[in-house]
């Protein structure tokens, strides 16, 4: 599959996920994208709606570095992990910038990985709602285009255009 047929049904999916979650969720924004440090299973996202493709091209393994404590992977019971197949969200959000072309480079002089991934996320959430509300647009226009025809027994047929 070419690249720009890939990134298509990438985004694409990603706004359906979008969307889906507008819906289910009041308007929230899914605070699981925001998350910068964990890594999580792939099961995770597929469980969001991201496709098994996608998400399996994002794993990574990951080793702790006992070195310091911010590179040192632990469990929920506190217990080092020595390595870990998982995703993280910079990763998913990052590709999904570069898929929706997303100019990011504004947070490249910033300190600190959770600013920088806000600030990712921010732009894209931003650029996708602009679609959907362009879609929503296009539809709304393209339905009010449409004539409605509407049979009566007694009246015919009459055009409502």
């Amino acid at each position: 599959m070419k690249y720009q047929e890939k990134a298509q049904k990438r985004k694409d999916n990603f706004i359906e996920i979008y969307q889906k979650n507008q819906e289910d969720n009041n308007g929230e924004y899914f605070a699981g994208l925001g998350d910068y440090v964990t890594i999580y299973s792939p099961e995770y996202f597929t469980k969001m709606g991201f496709s098994k493709e996608f998400i399996d091209d994002m794993t990574e393994t990951h080793y702790s570095d006992n070195s310091n404590p911010k590179y040192t992977i632990t469990g929920n019971n506190g217990k080092e992990i020595k390595k870990l197949n998982g995703v993280m969200c910079p990763t998913v959000v990052s590709v999904l910038c570069d898929y929706f072309e997303i100019d990011t480079t504004k947070s490249l002089p910033w300190y600190g990985r959770g600013k920088i991934h806000q600030y990712k996320l921010t732009e894209l959430f931003k650029e996708v709602e602009k679609i959907v509300r362009e879609n929503r647009t296009k539809k709304s226009v393209s339905n009010s285009k449409k004539s409605t025809n509407l049979t009566y027994k007694d009246l015919g047929t009459t055009n409502f255009s």
